[in-house]
């Protein structure tokens, strides 16, 4: 509902007024409800203290995932900054592409949903594998129909995401099991959060030049992700032993 949304706002107030309007709702809302629902921790002990953690090596498999999830986020704050633009450019008009966007949020959820029912017997590798074909689905319908194939762009791009972002957190545990999974993590996210602060200007400057070359960006970049989930193979045994072998 945010596009919608902010679309009735910069109509009614302006885009100033909108942009007002959105930060007295952070500020107003989101503020105290975080304050509210995060956890006050003063201390915490660390127990096994006499056991070292295993380190973290940037092998092959982690490369790729850092690879695979910056390309995600830099799509996905391309797409949150551009999308209803994107849309605007084969002939949907303003209002019209603001509506067709929030079709991302629905898809989105409902994928998410999904997983965690239906999908659940599935691998996350192929969930993710076919995450990655989402977008450029959604985009080639768009390419092929215009205007008409607007909405079909949007549902692929969000079930594409949504099955990502589950991915960012189910991937990473699956591969290498749970031990230093919160350290992973956040070293495979530093990547994507370097990359995702370029996004949305660098979209904008593609978008700019060729909507159809803006379209081809984002389609390749998840072209580049598909190919990194092959050779991603659970390995059965831990890294160190196999060394040693």
């Amino acid at each position: 509902m945010g596009w919608p949304l902010t679309a009735y706002l910069e109509q009614r107030f302006g885009w100033r007024g909108a942009c007002f309007a959105w930060a007295a709702l952070h500020v107003g809302l989101c503020l105290p409800l975080a304050a509210w629902i995060v956890p006050h921790v003063v201390g915490q002990q660390h127990h096994a203290k006499g056991r070292a953690a295993e380190p973290v090596i940037w092998d092959r498999r982690m490369v790729q995932l850092a690879v695979l999830f910056s390309c995600a986020w830099f799509i996905s704050t391309a797409m949150s900054s551009h999308l209803p633009r994107l849309l605007a450019a084969f002939g949907l008009t303003p209002a019209r592409a603001a509506t067709t966007a929030a079709l991302v949020g629905v898809a989105a959820v409902s994928v998410r949903f999904a997983e965690f029912t239906v999908m659940r017997r599935f691998s996350p590798l192929i969930a993710t594998r076919v995450a990655t074909l989402m977008h450029p689905l959604g985009a080639a319908c768009l390419l092929t129909l215009g205007a008409k194939g607007a909405s079909l762009m949007a549902l692929g791009h969000g079930a594409g995401s949504g099955m990502t972002t589950v991915a960012k957190g189910v991937l990473p545990l699956h591969l290498y099991g749970p031990a230093n999974y919160a350290y992973r993590s956040a070293l495979l996210s530093r990547p994507a959060q370097l990359v995702q602060i370029g996004g949305p200007a660098l979209y904008g400057f593609a978008l700019a030049e060729s909507p159809r070359m803006a379209l081809a960006l984002s389609a390749g970049l998840c072209l580049v992700m598909f190919s990194m989930t092959f050779g991603l193979e659970r390995r059965l045994q831990p890294q160190k032993e196999e060394a040693a072998a």
